[in-house]
């Protein structure tokens, strides 16, 4: 999981839409019980995205000197 989204969410441009979502139904629930919530931000936060994600990073270049 990545930001809590799936692979294939982040793969195939889904995420957007799946944060968007997320964002409605926490805004919904804080509406309907906002006792539930230790916050007083309007929208509880939802994870932000990695700028990169590796499973086996490679190693920099160095030039051969």
């Amino acid at each position: 999981m990545i930001g809590l989204h799936t692979p294939a969410d982040i793969h195939h441009g889904r995420h957007h839409r799946v944060r968007a979502g997320r964002e409605d139904t926490l805004a919904a629930a804080r509406t309907a019980h906002p006792e539930r919530f230790g916050t007083t931000r309007p929208v509880p936060k939802i994870l932000d995205l990695p700028k990169q994600v590796w499973i086996n990073k490679p190693e920099p270049h160095r030039d051969a000197a």
